[in-house]
């Protein structure tokens, strides 16, 4: 995986010193306040507070009108009302929040939500067949490019008004009412509404505006918009910060034997918790199973039942993970045989590979290789992808250009999905990275850390911890607060599984970092070196006592990490015991308690630049070596370029 660059904001201080006393907050937090773009005291309250403002008047959004019209003449005149929705976590919770507050309205009222291997994503002509005996669709989480399947519905004698927040392409469907605020004369003030927002937005206007009418519902909007990755800004904010106090305390029998079975305390839900556990568990349905469970979970009422269909989603979500490896495994073999990590865009595809999975399986090759990934799965010569993108690069506008090579697409500009022909596949490869070659510069293609401040260790405490949590909820467009100490002295490395943990000390101050799967990341690390941290800060609770620490974004070696003439000599006395050329690390670790094994690496370099060393292999398990024509003469360290590097380092 390629290395991070760091970018550090670089605020005046006197500025942080000004926000800091006008908000009472210490120096790091009026860091966060700056990167958040909340200049004064006022644009910091409302953040704060969220409050009922942030939620704008749903008629602004184009069509609105024309849709609630036709909604309430469907219901006085007892039409039949279809809500058709998508298969995951997001159209889910669309379907429900309208198809239920539709049901205190009507009993003349069903949805539909169509299966991802059998149909494929968005309105169909086959599930219009299924819904002959309907008067009105309306779709949500979907909709916006389904121009030849409402012209079918039409001539079935079936109007349909299309909900969506997708990106629209030229041709708009002609349907009865479009709301999606993606659309180009649509003046909605806000663009990152997700498909369960959009769907908010409507029962918002059949509700006249009525605010208490939806509040009910922030709940499950919160979940689909989290789940479905929507900027947490604005009104986004709202819908989450009050949706995760409503999870905190919601009675939905079905919601609550998810938290169980997902082994979530829920007073205590979060963002996170939404994003890592709920959502996917919710997702799992509709990529490997069928989506139906997840509505009947949020539907049900019993909850033996309840927790019965919470323990179904776990185990397809376990399900849909094997599958997910298997898949990851397999695309990589393909990549690296066939070198397509030289690509701009990474185009890998395969036979069979599962339609509901290969959508993480290009995140997890995005994530990487640091390069927008599109992963096909071939049924006969049709192929199915999933794409995944990297910040600053439009990979909807890229699919866009090559679209002559495609049956269909849709998307936005982070994440995709397109029909390919088996005989075509190869053309738009070629067409979407000659498309990308000039886009896709050196700078955009490294991945980089954006850190809020370097961290005032003397700010560094429980307390000041806490209080950082009135900047949540977190998630995109809303990052969770970086902040890097750097010049920190490892004073032990603990490794468990693939995890690490290290006890670091800065200025006398003692404090613990867990590094999450980072296990090869430290594997030449120890006691002694001196390193730069970036992470979140959390707190530690450990046999009742409670410690702040920095959980490990990323890190790096210290420009003051020092190699010395003990350290070499304490290297060399090693080397010069061994009678074979070779040398296991795990023994050198052990022997060399105080020089780490990325010490030791260096003074072999050191070595190797006065030829007491010949040249030497730090590859692998064991590090083999050769003697150079010095290994037993008298040598002057100041000879070595590296030594200068590294006693200059020890002298700052």
């Amino acid at each position: 995986m390629k290395r991070s660059k760091w970018i550090i904001a670089d605020y005046d201080e006197e500025k942080i010193s000004q926000v800091a006393l006008e908000n009472n907050v210490p120096k790091f937090m009026a860091a966060v306040i700056l990167s958040k773009g909340l200049e004064n005291k006022g644009d910091m309250e409302r953040f704060i507070n969220c409050d009922e403002m942030l939620f704008h008047n749903p008629f602004l959004l184009k069509d609105m009108d024309k849709a609630v019209d036709r909604i309430d003449e469907a219901l006085e005149n007892g039409e039949k009302i279809t809500v058709y929705g998508d298969y995951d976590a997001d159209g889910v919770t669309a379907t429900y929040i309208l198809y239920t507050y539709l049901k205190t309205k009507t009993d003349n009222v069903s949805y539909y939500i169509p299966d991802r291997m059998d149909e494929g994503y968005g309105l169909s002509n086959s599930a219009i067949d299924v819904l002959k005996d309907t008067n009105l669709i309306i779709t949500v989480d979907t909709g916006i490019t389904a121009c030849e399947q409402v012209e079918y519905a039409k001539e079935k004698g079936i109007d349909v008004i299309i909900t969506d927040h997708h990106t629209p392409l030229e041709q708009i469907p002609d349907a009865v009412a479009v709301v999606d605020h993606k659309q180009s004369d649509c003046l909605y003030p806000y663009k990152e509404l997700a498909g369960v927002g959009v769907a908010l937005k409507l029962v918002y206007a059949l509700a006249d505006c009525d605010i208490a009418a939806i509040k009910k519902y922030l709940h499950i909007a919160a979940i689909g918009t989290v789940a479905d990755l929507a900027e947490l800004t604005d009104e986004n904010r709202y819908i989450v910060r009050k949706g995760i106090e409503n999870l905190q305390r919601t009675d939905n029998v079905g919601l609550k034997a998810l938290f169980s079975v997902a082994g979530l305390e829920q007073k205590s839900i979060t963002a996170a918790n939404i994003g890592y556990n709920i959502g996917p568990m919710l997702n799992a349905a509709g990529r490997v199973a069928s989506p139906y469970i997840s509505m009947d979970l949020l539907l049900c009422e019993k909850a033996d039942d309840a927790i019965a269909l919470a323990e179904k989603l776990r185990d397809e979500n376990d399900r849909r993970k094997n599958e997910e490896k298997v898949i990851f495994s397999e695309a990589m073999e393909i990549i690296e045989k066939e070198n397509l990590s030289e690509d701009g865009i990474i185009v890998v595809s395969g036979k069979g590979w599962h339609h509901g999975v290969i959508g993480i399986v290009a995140s997890r090759i995005t994530e990487h290789y640091y390069k927008p990934a599109i992963v096909v799965s071939f049924d006969g010569d049709e192929g199915k992808a999933s794409c995944r993108s990297i910040d600053g690069f439009n990979l909807f506008e890229a699919i866009n250009s090559s679209s002559d090579f495609l049956e269909k697409f849709g998307g936005h500009k982070m994440a995709a999905g397109l029909t390919v022909t088996r005989d075509k596949l190869e053309a738009f490869k070629e067409s979407i990275n000659n498309y990308a070659k000039d886009i896709l510069t050196d700078d955009l293609l490294t991945p980089k850390i954006y850190i809020d401040c370097e961290l005032d260790i003397g700010e560094f405490s429980i307390a000041n911890v806490q209080r950082q949590k009135m900047f949540e909820p977190y998630g995109v467009g809303n990052k969770t607060p970086v902040f890097c100490i750097c010049d920190a002295k490892v004073m032990g490395v603990k490794k468990v599984k693939n995890h690490v943990f290290l006890n670091l000390e800065k200025d006398g101050v003692f404090f613990s970092v867990p590094a999450f799967n980072m296990l090869e990341d430290f594997s030449h690390t120890g006691s002694g070196d001196i390193i730069d941290i970036a992470g979140a800060m959390g707190i530690n609770e450990y046999n009742g006592v409670k410690s702040p620490q920095i959980i490990l974004k990323d890190w790096r070696y210290s420009d003051k990490l020092s190699v010395n003439r003990d350290d070499i000599a304490k290297v060399y006395r090693v080397l010069s015991r061994i009678e074979e050329n070779k040398v296991d690390k795990e023994f050198l670790d052990v022997s060399l308690k105080d020089v780490s094994l990325h010490k030791v690496g260096i003074c072999m370099n050191i070595m190797k630049e006065l030829d007491i060393i010949e040249k030497f292999d730090f590859s692998k398990d064991e590090i083999y070596f050769e003697k150079g024509s010095n290994f037993n003469g008298k040598t002057v360290l100041e000879n070595s370029e590296t030594y200068m590097s590294y006693r200059q380092k020890e002298r700052r």
